[in-house]
């Protein structure tokens, strides 16, 4: 038989548990939006739990967008649509082969490699990168040089 001190702890204990609100772990209230920190020097890192942003957890939600398979006319309405969904980051990755399309020329005379580069269109990262930040979009840029994304060569040019 259990001793009725034994019962009576069990229950007290249980109700002050239930009624003891539980202790917040620093979990983000929502997303840190790129609108927060932009114009301004920000720190990104990370501690146990997720990225911080400006001192603030957040995670990083978000998509991958191969700038150079879509029109530039889409470019916009698809990042605004990524940041009405509720996501604050886009990744993309740098296909190497677009934005050098030829191979470098060497030049003997100097010794050295004389390289074309397109940043033009499609292949404006620029621009792409700037319309991300116009719609409160964070930028992950994946430099590659391989690209993971079933692109001719891997993307290396």
């Amino acid at each position: 038989m259990v001793p009725s001190f034994l019962i009576w702890l069990a229950c007290t204990t249980s109700v002050v548990l239930a009624a003891e609100k539980p202790k917040s772990v620093g979990a983000p209230r929502s997303l840190v939006r790129y609108s927060q920190v932009r114009g301004r020097p920000y720190k990104v890192s990370y501690d146990s739990r997720a990225f911080t942003i400006d001192y603030n957890r957040s995670l990083l939600l978000g998509g991958s967008v191969h700038y150079p398979r879509l029109a530039m006319e889409d470019w916009g309405p698809i990042l605004k649509n990524m940041a009405l969904d509720g996501l604050n980051h886009v990744q993309l990755y740098v296909f190497w082969n677009v934005h050098e399309p030829k191979a470098p020329q060497y030049d003997p005379a100097t010794k050295t490699y004389k390289h074309t580069y397109d940043l033009e269109g499609r292949a404006d990262l620029a621009k792409f990168i700037k319309l991300a930040g116009d719609n409160d979009l964070f930028v992950d840029v994946r430099i590659g040089p391989y690209v993971c994304a079933e692109f001719t060569f891997g993307g290396i040019p």
